[in-house]
């Protein structure tokens, strides 16, 4: 399928295979193109809106474009099919949120597709192709790609997300699910950086207007290219009982936010803390001249981060929550039932949300004081394993 420019016809080939088209309709009030091809087939452009500030002069001079964006209405998503059986016929919708469409006109090389291309010209001309040292395959192989960065800032301009996209010249579109970062989410895929990733989703954004820039990072700077760019995030009116006071409800949800945050680095700190206990104990253990009062030291430690772990987790259930005998209420679980209940939720915070939320800024500052404890006396214990000349532990210094 194409498009007429004013002098030209530009090909249409995102999805669409070379086949006759038979017939075209515009949805009007989502400015959706819709057509049918020979082969029974039924193809949908959702919002082709921005193909109207597409030309040729606009093209060609500017580096990057930002196309208009459109209102993105705001409402919970009903994401479950179960029990419909298999006669249910359901089509791929639009994706949900904020949907960015872009231009690139070009995206800088790599040092690889350089090199190579150096080398078609030399052996185009006969000469001599020089072989490349360790240094360059190894500058090669660590060079990050171009990628994108798509800046969503408040109305106050502060940022509420950043979206990393592979950089891909041509008409592209990426796609904002109205949430912000997810504070506590840290994934590493085999323990390696990832540039791409971007955090994750977390708390639901409010409406309200809200901008989005377009840069470029490659070659360790950053550049912006595009934007920034005003749009309206909306509610759904079909709400059965909205939050009276927004701004309460969105600074309630940002204290709850950095409670997560906070949450999720005491766990991993505690965790941490219980693996270096592990090896300082078999250390000790396999260390002849190791006291038996030094071993009890970092026994009472186990001990200690035994009984913190409980209060975060509670007793592990073996088949159903339920089944536990009554105990003291997991941290981790008044976390959850302040995330759970907003996760899909506009409505005001619930008394049980905000008791839970009282109690858990309480509980958590003795432990990080603990843990701080803790982790100085492990440090002391360290010091007693370099006398010992005990083997290596995990965040223990080599020494002679």
């Amino acid at each position: 399928m194409c498009i007429r420019d004013s002098v030209q016809w530009v090909k249409l080939a995102s999805g669409l295979p070379d086949i006759a088209v038979r017939d075209i309709a515009i949805q009007e009030r989502e400015n959706d193109l819709v057509i049918a091809t020979f082969g029974r087939g039924f193809y949908i452009m959702d919002d082709y809106t921005p193909l109207r500030d597409v030309h040729a002069e606009r093209m060609e001079d500017d580096e990057a474009i930002l196309f208009p964006v459109r209102d993105a209405l705001m409402y919970i998503q009903q994401g479950s099919r179960y029990g419909t059986g298999s006669a249910l016929y359901q089509a791929k919708n639009p994706e949900f949120g904020a949907t960015f469409t872009y231009y690139l006109k070009e995206v800088p090389k790599s040092m690889k597709s350089e090199r190579l291309e150096k080398e078609k010209e030399l052996f185009k001309e006969g000469q001599p192709i020089p072989q490349p040292t360790k240094e360059q395959l190894d500058a090669e192989k660590k060079e990050i790609a171009p990628y994108l960065v798509f800046s969503i800032k408040d109305k106050n301009g502060n940022t509420v997300r950043q979206l990393y996209k592979k950089a891909s010249k041509g008409i592209q579109r990426t796609n904002w699910d109205l949430r912000f970062k997810n504070p506590s989410y840290l994934e590493m895929k085999n323990e390696k950086f990832d540039h791409l990733k971007d955090g994750g989703s977390g708390m639901l954004a409010l409406p309200g207007t809200y901008q989005v820039e377009m840069s470029m990072v490659y070659n360790g700077e950053v550049k912006k290219l595009a934007g920034p760019v005003t749009f309206e995030t909306k509610v759904l009116d079909n709400r059965t009982l909205p939050a009276r006071d927004e701004a309460a409800f969105a600074a309630f949800y940002e204290n709850v936010a950095n409670l997560w945050r906070v949450m999720n680095d005491v766990q991993k700190y505690q965790e941490e803390l219980e693996t270096k206990t592990a090896y300082i104990r078999q250390a000790l253990q396999q260390s002849h001249d190791a006291t038996m009062e030094i071993k009890n030291k970092a026994a009472e430690i186990n001990q200690e981060l035994d009984d913190l772990a409980f209060l975060f987790n509670g007793t592990p259930a073996k088949a159903s929550w339920e089944e536990v005998p009554p105990e003291q209420m997991p941290l981790s679980k008044r976390l959850s039932a302040i995330l759970w209940a907003s996760w899909q939720s506009t409505s005001e915070p619930t008394a049980t949300q905000k008791m839970n939320y009282d109690i858990l800024m309480e509980a958590i500052p003795p432990v990080i004081g603990q843990l701080t404890d803790i982790d100085n006396r492990l440090n002391e214990l360290d010091e007693e394993l370099d006398k010992l000349k005990a083997p290596y532990t995990p965040g223990r210094k080599p020494k002679f």
